[in-house]
């Protein structure tokens, strides 16, 4: 999946083409870290399933579609964070 992304998506500009060569130059010796230490590669295995969803979205939504879903979720995660903090900070009560 993340090679049909970076297929049709990353491949087809030069900041995604930099990115790409920038990832296969460093890559390697992170892998390798990741690899020899159990706690980081869990880490970095759950920090990966939002890339995932995200880049299954784009390929079987599209771009457009993936945007704005994903400007709704942060829209909707600022206005619950907002909410409370205000409880917190000055005491509404809802």
């Amino acid at each position: 999946m993340l090679s049909a992304f970076r297929n049709r998506f990353l491949l087809t500009n030069c900041v995604g083409k930099a990115f790409v060569d920038f990832y296969y130059t460093y890559s390697p010796p992170v892998a390798d870290f990741i690899t020899n230490h159990d706690t980081v590669s869990l880490l970095v295995w759950w920090s990966l399933l939002p890339i995932v969803g995200m880049s299954w979205m784009t390929l079987q939504l599209g771009l457009g579609v993936t945007r704005a879903l994903l400007v709704l979720i942060l829209a909707l995660m600022s206005t619950i964070v907002v909410f409370f903090l205000r409880r917190l900070w000055f005491g509404y009560q809802a």
